[in-house]
């Protein structure tokens, strides 16, 4: 039924129901609560839709919150983090940004620490919270004592709960009067609180002294400290106590003083001062003995007991013993001179040659002329020297005997003899070779114009050898060179061999024989004369004592000149050979070279043993003949006679080409055979050998 406004209703009810009928009431209700009716469904939904909301809100709170780590040394007894937070036993949720951890533990400042959680995955912090300082107090015996801890004043003493962080210190406690207290200090911190107490002790201590006599002066590591008798400060430690009074000895003694420790030292009985005696005789030197004692050698100063007697001699070799007896006084200073009689002795000297002047104890006496010198002396030893100019001086010690005449004889030595006579005539080397010395000399090197045979690169030269050298007897052996090198081979010369033990080594070059040379001087512990340079051998400068190659000087100087004449040839003037003359190219050698010498016959086609024919003047074998020799020189020709002598020439240090001197046994023509031949090479061959030398000094 459709809604019918009531005033319609009413209407029409008035129209059918008689005027005089009553209306009867009925029950109204309003039109709110219709619609309230209409409106409570909706609510529900709503609350159900609020609801859903907040659960679908948590549950995104707490899908988004991180997981929190928080690790903090020392476990605190409190721990909080701010803000919206879940705590899970030791771990903590929260959603990312930043919060505030606070934490608190006894003995240590309140953390309070500012983390960011992360917006993806786990975090971890770890945390440390800082320990409060200790609390120390620190009392001295006596107070006002300053405090330094770690070379840093931190105020007198009482000081009452400090502040200061755990840890160890070095303590230091400085009062006047009283030695440093210096400790270790270890600190616990963490508001603890600490004491600690240092008895000071004094630095010093009272020393009581006295001595008879009375009022000598007090000395304390030798400053003056008062006069006796006193009582007087001393600092503590090892001090040297002293009592000086004039005519009396000084009393020292030493003291080990203890801060704080009174000390009282016996009285001491002060010592009347000794007598100084000095001393002197005329000469000087003489031996002093007092009372039997010896007391030394004049001039002498001695202290003497005082006020007794003593007996005093003086006695020097050569003169008569001299006695005194003295009383010396207390606290005096005197002198004694003696004059000492010599005991004449008789002394001759004799001195080849004559006219040197001679010394005697650093004084000059005279010229020791032909007949000698006849002087007398104090007959006790005596030092002479004898000068010469040209000659070395000779010094001797001589005892003179008054009973009868000594006689000293000088024979004095150039400096060449002096020289000579320092070193060995012949010396071993460690391959076995034997050298022998070779005085120096001078001499003209070269040929004059005109000589038969005489070739263009002998110009005359003078030369002047000073440095004492020494030389091999023989050319280097197969033997001696395969120590160096074990697989060198001489090889064979038609059917003949070279390469024998005892044949001189050959098809060797420089190079070769320059490395031999310094195997050789390591071998004796000498300084290499050669060293390398751009791969090739060349001469140390200055020239050394190693091994090494003779000069063309040395060579020539040995072979012709040092056996007291010029030679021409190896065994003289004349040619042809004498028998035994040396190993040239003879008959037997005929298949073997073009040119051989007529007549002679020296039973070896090519090189033979060294040493099989007799030695020149000098001792030296096979300066002509059997091999030719490697100079230490590089071949050069000079263009003129040289006036002005060279002294100790060596030569050219370089070049393709060495010096070559020496005939060998394929040489039969005069310009080869004549010691004066200079030949060159570039490499070794069949004839051609070396010898070594060496400087003695």
């Amino acid at each position: 039924m459709p809604d019918v406004p009531v005033s319609d209703q009413v209407e029409k009810t008035s129209q059918a129901l008689p005027v005089n009928r009553h209306i009867q009431p009925g029950e109204y209700q309003p039109p709110e609560l219709e619609r309230r009716r209409f409106v409570l469904p909706g609510l529900k939904l709503s609350l159900v839709v609020a609801a859903a909301l907040v659960l679908g809100a948590t549950l995104w709170f707490v899908l988004t919150m991180r997981a929190v780590e928080l690790r903090v040394e020392p476990v605190p007894e409190a721990l909080s983090l701010s803000g919206l937070t879940i705590r899970l036993g030791e771990n903590w949720l929260a959603r990312p940004g930043q919060y505030l951890v606070s934490a608190r533990h006894p003995g240590y400042r309140e953390l309070a620490r500012e983390i960011t959680v992360p917006g993806d995955g786990p975090a971890r912090f770890e945390l440390q919270m800082e320990p409060l300082p200790g609390r120390v107090t620190l009392t001295t015996a006596p107070v006002g004592a300053e405090v330094r801890i770690d070379d840093e004043v931190l105020g007198t003493t009482p000081l009452i709960e400090h502040a200061l962080p755990g840890g160890e210190y070095e303590l230091e406690v400085v009062l006047d009067g009283y030695q440093p207290a210096r400790q270790p200090l270890e600190v616990e911190g963490l508001d603890r609180q600490q004491r600690v107490h240092i008895e000071l002790i004094p630095s010093s201590a009272e020393v009581a002294i006295d001595s008879d006599p009375p009022d000598a002066q007090i000395q304390v590591d030798g400053q003056s400290a008062g006069r006796t008798p006193a009582s007087i400060r001393v600092d503590a430690g090892r001090r040297e106590i002293a009592l000086v009074k004039p005519g009396y000895q000084t009393w020292t003694r030493t003291l080990d003083v203890e801060g704080g420790q009174p000390l009282e030292l016996p009285r001491v009985e002060l010592q009347p001062a000794a007598a100084l005696l000095s001393i002197r005789s005329e000469p000087a030197g003489a031996a002093v003995k007092i009372d039997g004692q010896a007391r030394g050698t004049t001039p002498v100063e001695v202290e003497l007991a005082p006020d007794r007697p003593v007996s005093i001699e003086l006695a020097l070799a050569g003169y008569e013993t001299l006695g005194r007896t003295i009383t010396p006084r207390a606290n005096t200073e005197s002198t004694l001179r003696g004059q000492l009689v010599p005991i004449d002795a008789r002394l001759q000297v004799f001195s080849r040659p004559a006219e040197a002047q001679l010394l005697i104890d650093g004084k000059a006496v005279g010229r020791v002329g032909a007949e000698g010198l006849d002087i007398e002396l104090p007959a006790r030893e005596h030092e002479l020297e004898l000068r010469l100019q040209g000659y070395v001086s000779q010094t001797q010690r001589v005892q003179l005997d008054p009973d009868q005449p000594t006689r000293v004889d000088f024979e004095l030595l150039t400096d060449l003899e002096a020289r000579i006579a320092r070193v060995q005539p012949l010396i071993r080397a460690a391959d076995g070779q034997t050298l022998r010395l070779v005085e120096p000399g001078e001499f003209t090197m070269g040929t004059p114009r005109g000589e038969q045979g005489r070739q263009a690169n002998e110009i005359p030269r003078e030369v002047e050898l000073e440095r004492l050298f020494y030389m091999g007897l023989h050319e280097v052996t197969n033997e001696q060179f395969r120590q160096f090198r074990s697989s060198h081979s001489s090889g064979i010369i038609g059917d003949r061999t070279l390469d024998n033990e005892q044949q001189p080594v050959v098809r060797v070059g420089f190079d070769d024989a320059a490395a031999f040379c310094n195997w050789l001087s390591e071998k004796d512990g000498l300084a290499p004369a050669y060293r390398r340079v751009n791969g090739e051998y060349r001469r140390v400068r200055p020239a050394n004592q190693g091994y090494r190659l003779p000069s063309e000087a040395e060579w020539a100087w040995v072979a012709r000149f040092s056996g007291g004449r010029a030679l021409k040839y190896p065994w003289g003037e004349g040619m042809p050979p004498s028998s035994n003359s040396g190993n040239f190219a003879d008959r037997t050698a005929a298949d073997l070279v073009s040119q051989t010498l007529d007549g002679y016959d020296d039973g070896a086609p090519a090189t033979v043993r060294v040493g099989s024919y007799a030695p020149n003047a000098q001792g030296f074998h096979d300066l002509g003949g059997n091999v030719s020799e490697w100079m230490g020189d590089g071949y050069e020709i000079f263009l003129n006679e040289t006036q002005k002598a060279s002294i100790d020439p060596l030569g050219p240090d370089e070049g393709a080409e060495r010096v070559v001197r020496g005939s060998s046994w394929r040489h039969a023509g005069i310009t080869q055979l004549r010691l004066a031949w200079r030949g060159r090479a570039a490499e070794g061959g069949d004839d051609l050998g070396f010898r070594i030398v060496r400087y003695a000094e």
